[in-house]
């Protein structure tokens, strides 16, 4: 008995670590506002670190690698080794050293889940839905407040918020986790409802049209089954007449208060309909155009690339963070077609295994995301999930039933 209750325990912290491990990018601007004297990401991965070390001390016979993940750690460490090779022909002197180097922070995601003895879907979706949803609401409502007229001579909100802004991205991508997870273990609707709002706050318009996308891919059957079958029983009309005149009378008498908690997020949403004039959509085709011309400039670049970490220092003359917004271009830009034939090959096969849909979903929710935002170091979501993807550990439900 107490054998038992010992791996129920370790299990819950594991799925815990998870988690964090998941979501350390994406709080880390909470900490930093509360001024918290630690970096939250490095904790979250020196105790990942070590629980990796407990598991290849303990558990080193209990872990087995069959051909298909083999495989798969196989490409990861000949991708890694090309990229130290591009260290060598690099005109990046300082930022490809630093780059090469975050890189194994996506290893370390991609491999986590691998010791990981169950995992607890419905433990992940209470702590995005109780811990995230939460944080979310709350940096929603202090950029409301923060760029408010009031804010400037009562401080409603401190002025630390200004240096953490930019990280609604993060936040937004956290929401799709929970509303993926909400769909696939069927909870309450109204949780996704709720994201899409926040969502809608934050002004995340890539996280939300590519949750859209998610949906309509797993679910284009059944909604067209659906639609193809429409009838409407009463009970459920009286519920649409009764909903919508609740939500039309909270509408009509608090719309202002509405209107000031989505406008800032609104208005990103409502730029992309003004051609020519969203800055955020001109520098990515303006860095997109760039990449294209320069892969094509010479057969070495095409071939090999220019070096881990050369976009900033080719595009901008600094040797600075700098990326295409697309990962596929980027990897083409500083690796050349030989690495990403074998990038491709990393992320796609795994969709040919046999395992559960939600972990493809979230893969291809976040390859989507890094089609638009992504970058080389910035992969540490779709590093977690494609380490679940491939080592598809046990679902505590499956695992103990």
């Amino acid at each position: 008995m107490f054998k038992i209750s010992k791996n129920i325990e370790y299990t819950t912290f594991q799925n815990i670590l998870l988690w964090l491990l998941m979501t350390s990018g994406i709080i880390k601007p909470f900490f930093s506002y509360l001024n918290v004297p630690f970096d939250w990401t490095f904790v979250i991965f020196v105790i990942v670190t070590l629980d990796i070390i407990y598991n290849l001390i303990t558990r080193n016979r209990q872990i087995v690698l069959n051909k298909e993940k083999l495989f798969m750690v196989a490409i990861l460490l000949v991708l890694y080794l090309l990229i130290l090779i591009s260290l060598f022909y690099t005109p990046s002197k300082n930022f490809s050293i630093v780059k090469s180097f975050l890189f194994s922070i996506n290893v370390l995601f991609f491999i986590y889940p691998l010791f990981i003895k169950a995992l607890d879907l419905n433990l992940q979706y209470k702590l995005f839905l109780f811990i995230l949803l939460p944080i979310t609401l709350w940096f929603i409502i202090a950029k409301t407040l923060y760029f408010s007229p009031l804010n400037s001579g009562y401080r409603l909100v401190s002025i630390r918020f200004y240096d953490i802004r930019k990280f609604y991205l993060g936040f937004g991508m956290g929401l799709c986790i929970l509303t993926i997870l909400q769909v696939y273990l069927k909870k309450n609707n109204l949780v996704g409802a709720l994201s899409i709002v926040l969502l809608l706050g934050l002004g995340a318009r890539g996280a939300l049209i590519f949750l859209v996308v998610t949906l309509l891919v797993w679910k284009w059957k059944s909604l067209l089954a659906k639609i193809m079958d429409f009838r409407i029983k009463r009970k459920v009309l009286n519920n649409i007449i009764a909903a919508s005149t609740i939500l039309s009378i909270i509408l009509i008498t608090q719309y202002e208060k509405i209107y000031n908690f989505l406008y800032l997020g609104l208005i990103r949403f409502t730029s992309l309909f003004q051609i020519g004039e969203d800055k955020s959509v001109l520098g990515r085709i303006e860095r997109i155009t760039f990449t294209i011309d320069y892969i094509f400039s010479s057969l070495s670049t095409f071939l090999f690339g220019n070096g881990i970490g050369s976009f900033g220092i080719i595009y901008s003359g600094q040797d600075i963070r700098e990326y295409p917004h697309n990962i596929f271009l980027e990897v083409l830009f500083e690796l050349g077609i030989f690495f990403l034939l074998l990038f491709l090959v990393f992320l796609f096969l795994p969709f040919f295994y046999k395992r559960k849909i939600v972990f493809k979903l979230l893969v291809f929710y976040f390859l989507l995301n890094a089609l638009k935002s992504g970058d080389l170091i910035g992969l540490w979501l779709l590093f977690a999930f494609m380490g679940l993807l491939v080592f598809n550990p046990k679902i505590k439900d499956e695992a103990t039933s």
